[in-house]
């Protein structure tokens, strides 16, 4: 019990020599307490961050139909590679050849009626009306054989750009209406990273600005990329910015969906930093106290910009040179008298 006691009471007296010791000691007396400060600085600062990310292709063709029938080819599966022209799907075009052949005729018809009264004009012998109507017969015949020549077409379905086939929705002998997903096709070539990003950190990246990718599902290896889009607006919901990424060299094994986390480095010129230690937290929001010429604490209120594990920076309510406590807070508040025991930086 007794070595218990000393040792307590050694403890203590320990406590009251150091520092700290002293300001719970003012704290209690209502002396000057011991505090640590350092001036709010303008500098250029360079954080280091990561951001979670996801790949996609950024071309990706979703193949439709645009004429109703019978699937009577459809002969590629994901994975497969189509070339760009390469026929992917065939619908029948029975129907449609018919009523083809039938135009050809009417056309064909309509032209031997323009050139009768073509003749018969010439003669003197029929009217302006009738060879006008005539006429006008052949175009409409015409028009309709150009419209079903080119709706047989679109029963033959071709790759827009090489790429693979990652979905197949359909199955021949389906029978589809028209505007119905077959399949879709990617460019693996265009594989990018879209990342999220704070509209803080959004202004301070720049196309072409490096960074270092790691895909989740490729242990072991990083890869070199940079920014090349940083789109314009941010979601009114969430207040986040898209960025694209694009690899230097894309990797064999990247797929669209996989997850990824990019590292980067943000710069910024002239801005006001301190310690993310000093900042101090209560229903009101952000704070820190500061010492002014009398030795005397006031508490600023402050609204923060980007941060690191170890420094802050300051929007607004501090000025360049403001002397900040970043150690001694307990028993302070606005008006307290302190002693600074540490040189200013």
């Amino acid at each position: 019990m007794k070595g218990t006691t000393a040792l307590r009471l050694s403890t203590l007296f320990f406590i009251l020599l150091s520092g700290w010791g002293q300001s719970l000691f003012a704290a209690a007396h209502g002396s000057a307490h011991l505090v640590q400060v350092i001036k709010a600085e303008k500098t250029d600062i360079e954080l280091s961050y990561s951001m979670p990310c996801t790949l996609f292709s950024q071309r990706k063709a979703r193949i439709y139909t645009q004429e109703q029938g019978q699937i009577i080819k459809l002969p590629f599966y994901p994975g497969d590679r189509v070339e760009q022209g390469q026929q992917v799907a065939q619908l029948s075009s029975k129907i449609l050849s018919g009523q083809l052949r039938k135009a050809k005729a009417n056309r064909q018809q309509a032209e031997v009626d323009l050139e009768r009264q073509r003749k018969l004009k010439k003669r003197n012998a029929g009217s302006e009306d009738e060879y006008a109507r005539a006429q006008t017969s052949v175009n409409v015949a015409r028009a309709e054989e150009s419209l079903l020549a080119t709706r047989i077409a679109f029963t033959r379905i071709s790759a827009p750009f090489t790429g693979i086939v990652t979905e197949r929705l359909q199955e021949p002998g389906d029978v589809v209406s028209g505007n119905t997903q077959l399949l879709t096709i990617e460019d693996p070539d265009s594989m990018r990273v879209r990342c999220l990003l704070s509209g803080t950190r959004l202004a301070a990246l720049h196309k072409g600005q490096p960074v270092t990718i790691q895909v989740n599902a490729i242990v072991g290896q990083t890869f070199q990329g940079q920014v090349s889009r940083i789109h314009p607006n941010l979601d009114p919901a969430t207040r986040l910015g898209v960025t694209e990424i694009t690899f230097d060299s894309i990797p064999e094994q990247a797929r669209s969906g996989q997850y990824a986390q990019v590292d980067y480095q943000l710069n910024w010129k002239d801005l006001l930093i301190i310690p993310a230690s000093a900042i101090q937290y209560d229903h009101s929001g952000r704070y820190v106290y500061v010492v002014n010429q009398q030795q005397q604490v006031a508490r600023k209120n402050i609204i923060s910009g980007v941060r690191d594990s170890r420094r802050v920076v300051i929007n607004q309510g501090l000025q360049e040179g403001d002397r900040v406590i970043t150690r001694g807070f307990f028993g302070l508040k606005t008006g307290s008298l302190v002693t600074i025991v540490k040189p200013e930086r």
